[in-house]
């Protein structure tokens, strides 16, 4: 007290050494965890007088001083003390809530050291109080004294937006009691009590500000949504197994509400904070209604959940026509699409060991009722967002929404196509894998003759889904049918009638849509050589279709192994040599050049094979004839050719 008067006189020197010598006098007089009533009686009596010493001079630095060395006398007693643990913590929170009115008094001085005395005192009581609540075994006192200084902190931010950071600050250090109580042995009761209690706190005062005209509200709404994340998640990650999943799914769905709430109020956001608290709020309540749908169903309809979540934030970007939150709907999507293809990894171990050459059994593949869940329903919920114009979504993440959403239905269908013949054994592979395979390659070629036959140019989604069916069947026909699962090398049934038989009608039907590819709208009008391309390679599924005819003309049932005998040798000339005519027949009375020209260079490869591989056996005069023959036969096929080119020159002229 003397030297505080004598401060009044001499100034600051004479405070210092009085506080020194104030904060020193408990230890020297011996007081210490055993005495905290008179300690703590001293202590308020002391720091009493340096706040109304700081207060009368302005002496800030006295204030701070004051507020640090009270703080390091508590902080220690909260440590070593074993009673009156209760009167610590109420002298912790009248000390700091006093410490804080007092520095408010300080708002016209130096601005940086007026917010080090707004923020620090409260800051270090919520600190000691956040360490002393595992001391008091996270009784109900604890968390009053918590909750009356954090009570403390939202009436002086109500009052001032200059003390918003002390909520913040409040809310934060709140974690360390919750996390340390929910993982400790303290009773679930208390615990939820506390963390609910902890959101309604701060909470409740947040909406009812964020509701206001006050310039902080964009700040009061995030509270508000911390408020209801942080003890939440907090309790989620320590204490799940303690309560059910319908439990935490309910309470997630509640807490759709309010966040849900915000992102209505700051649809319109224009400013920079604005907009941060729309996207926080629609990202929590996107969150919030995941969590209660992946707890309420199981783990079979995760990729289905995540597509609604999905689809309802791409819907609010359709609705605030917000560009971040289209971005912001790109992130459940992406998840929703690795879930999909996790939940469908036995489509991909079937497909990698097809690709292999591995003949695939009935008893492999998924299960009907589990591709439906887990393949097919996100598929088609996926495929719905991409389709839809109700839903925002950017070039990119569509296109990745298509190609998902039809490669899950794809598979789909496959595995129920795959039941009809349920090949379940190598002799069943033999007498049913290739019709199966020409059934499913045909439909693809059939789809995509449909809807290129409705496209109207190619930015339409008919032209560009039949394109992908007719790539399909293509990929198919040559990886598969004239690739691993070739009837030539792999024993399989092609049926016993000479022409009507699979591997003639499933070329010959190739050689058919790649020709009425050639000659859609759309693929006529493209740029570049596709219709040429279509062309060309229908007619070399027309020679291959004449090759595999004559094959199971030679061989029957079955084409595989055996070698080529003369007779079947010449019959392959002839069948190319019939087809080289009819193409250079039709080519040259339709006018066109790619059949006349195709005949023309197919005529002159059987002559060439005719004259020099199918007549290699013969020796002497025979063979020097047939050399002969065979200039002849090349000269005759050009001046036949130029005198009909031009005789119809003439005529059209």
């Amino acid at each position: 007290v003397l030297a505080f008067a004598l401060a009044l006189r001499h100034g600051p020197p004479t405070a210092l050494m009085g506080l020194v010598g104030g904060f020193t006098a408990p230890w020297v007089a011996g007081l210490g965890p055993d005495n905290v009533p008179v300690l703590l009686l001293f202590l308020g009596v002391f720091l009493a007088g340096l706040f109304g010493l700081a207060l009368w001079r302005r002496w800030l630095w006295l204030l701070l001083l004051a507020s640090g060395g009270g703080a390091l006398w508590t902080i220690g007693l909260v440590v070593t003390a074993n009673d009156s643990l209760p009167l610590i913590g109420m002298f912790v929170m009248i000390a700091g809530g006093a410490a804080v009115l007092v520095g408010d008094r300080f708002a016209e001085d130096d601005p940086r050291l007026a917010a080090v005395a707004r923020f620090a005192p409260m800051g270090i009581a919520l600190l000691q109080l956040a360490m002393l609540l595992p001391r008091l075994e996270f009784s109900f006192i604890g968390w009053g004294f918590y909750a009356a200084l954090s009570a403390a902190a939202i009436g002086l931010a109500w009052r001032d937006d200059r003390h918003l950071p002390n909520i913040f600050g409040a809310l934060l250090l709140c974690l360390m009691p919750l996390a340390t109580g929910w993982g400790s042995q303290a009773g679930h009761s208390m615990m939820t009590l506390a963390s609910v209690g902890t959101g309604l706190l701060f909470g409740v005062p947040g909406h009812l500000r964020a509701a206001s005209s006050a310039v902080s509200r964009s700040y009061w709404a995030l509270l508000a949504l911390l408020a209801q994340a942080l003890p939440f998640f907090t309790a989620f990650s320590l204490a799940k197994p303690e309560f059910s999943d319908f439990a935490w799914g309910g309470v997630a769905a509640l807490l759709i509400v309010p966040a849900g709430y915000i992102a209505w109020q700051w649809r319109s956001a224009e400013s920079y904070i604005d907009r941060i608290v729309r996207i926080a709020s629609a990202g929590l309540a996107a969150l919030m209604g995941w969590i209660a749908l992946t707890h309420w169903f199981s783990n079979d309809y995760l990729a289905s959940a995540t597509f609604v979540v999905t689809a309802a934030l791409a819907a609010w970007a359709m609705r605030t026509q917000s560009k971040a939150m289209q971005e912001l709907a790109v992130i459940p999507l992406a998840f929703g699409v690795l879930a999909l293809a996790t939940g469908s990894w036995r489509f991909f171990e079937a497909l990698n060991n097809s690709l292999g050459g591995i003949k695939l059994m009935a008893s492999t593949l998924p299960e009907i009722g589990e591709a439906a869940r887990m393949t097919l329903l996100p598929a088609l919920l996926v495929g719905l967002i991409a389709a839809l114009p109700h839903f925002a979504l950017g070039r990119w993440p569509r296109r990745l929404a298509w190609l998902a959403g039809g490669a899950g239905a794809l598979g789909f269908l496959w595995l129920i196509a795959k039941q009809v013949a349920a090949i379940d054994s190598p002799s069943q592979f033999i007498t049913l894998g290739l019709a199966e395979r020409v059934v499913m390659t045909q439909l693809l070629f059939l789809a995509g003759w449909l809807a290129l036959r409705r496209a109207t140019d190619w930015s339409s989604l008919w032209a560009k889904a039949g394109m992908a069916a007719t790539a399909l069947a293509l990929f198919r026909m040559f990886w598969f049918d004239l690739g691993v699962f070739n009837p030539l090398y792999v024993p399989q049934s092609l049926g016993p009638i000479p022409v009507a038989n699979l591997g003639t009608i499933h070329l010959g039907l190739t050689a058919f849509w790649l020709w009425q590819m050639a000659r859609s709208r759309v693929v006529a009008s493209a740029h570049g050589q596709l219709p040429k391309l279509s062309e060309i390679a229908s007619l070399v599924m027309m020679a291959l279709t004449a090759l595999v005819t004559v094959r199971q003309l030679a061989h029957g049932n079955l084409i595989s192994g055996g070698g080529i005998e003369t007779g079947e040798n010449y019959l392959y000339s002839a069948a190319l040599l019939i087809l080289s005519i009819i193409w250079m027949t039709i080519g040259i009375r339709l006018g066109l050049a790619v059949l006349r020209l195709a005949g023309l260079a197919l005529l002159t490869v059987v002559t060439l094979k005719v004259f020099l591989i199918d007549a290699a056996a013969l020796e002497g005069v025979l063979r020097i004839l047939s050399f002969m023959g065979l200039g002849i036969a090349l000269i005759g096929i050009g001046w036949a050719y130029g005198k009909v080119m031009r005789a119809g020159s003439l005529a059209a002229e």
